[in-house]
């Protein structure tokens, strides 16, 4: 009979030789390498995935929408938290896109969630993606940035200053946009009707200013 000592020596032996005669992991041709690859990869897996689920206008807005998130997530090196992702990327639009923009939003959210939590998971990235927090309040964070745009929109048109705008303004902008579970659109159709969208810039391309313009125009 073996004994102990020795038969955990020649396993211990065995399992070195089987280690080091094992190939390097290699990565794979098509593995996903920096936030510009991981852009198309999103944009193309939401167009397979969704486009047919969707009309052409939804499509579009948060392909749009992807683009921009993606942006923001680049200086996370790979780590994600969702809540603060999702808010910077509607920060940064603020309003430079119309108020039915958010109202088609926040209806794909619940889709749009699984997608970006789905494909993380399986997109053939060189460095996977943790997501560290993946629940958004996101009808909070619609109702006050549509608030705060609406400000945005006055001081543009000096009905204000940034200076007399405060929190407690916003906060009853917000209340007024209040549904139970929900935003009350008809009140935010009503308030942004005294402030009809205008691009911010004036070169944008052909494709973009049709967009836009569907937008401001929907009915919702």
């Amino acid at each position: 009979m073996v004994k102990q000592g020795s038969y955990a020596k020649r396993v211990k032996k065995r399992a070195i030789r089987q280690i080091k005669q094992r190939k390097p992991r290699q990565v794979r041709q098509n593995a996903i390498k920096n936030g510009q690859e991981f852009r198309d990869y999103l944009l193309v897996r939401y167009h397979l995935t969704q486009g047919t689920k969707v009309s052409e206008l939804v499509e579009e807005t948060i392909r749009r929408f992807l683009q921009v998130f993606i942006e923001h997530s680049m200086p996370y090196d790979n780590v994600w938290s969702l809540p603060e992702l999702i808010q910077e990327t509607i920060k940064g639009l603020a309003n430079q896109v119309p108020w039915q923009y958010y109202a088609i939003l926040l209806d794909a959210w619940p889709q749009l969630r699984g997608f970006l939590l789905r494909e993380t998971k399986q997109a053939p990235l060189v460095h996977p993606i943790q997501v560290t927090n993946d629940q958004v309040d996101m009808i909070d964070l619609v109702i006050t940035q549509l608030a705060v745009n609406w400000y945005l929109s006055q001081v543009k048109n000096q009905v204000y200053t940034m200076a007399s705008v405060n929190d407690k303004m916003v906060a009853e902008l917000k209340e007024t946009f209040t549904a139970v579970a929900s935003v009350n659109w008809q009140n935010v159709k009503t308030v942004y009707s005294t402030t009809p969208f205008v691009p911010k810039r004036t070169d944008y391309d052909v494709g973009t200013e049709r967009w836009l313009n569907e937008l401001s125009t929907l009915e919702w």
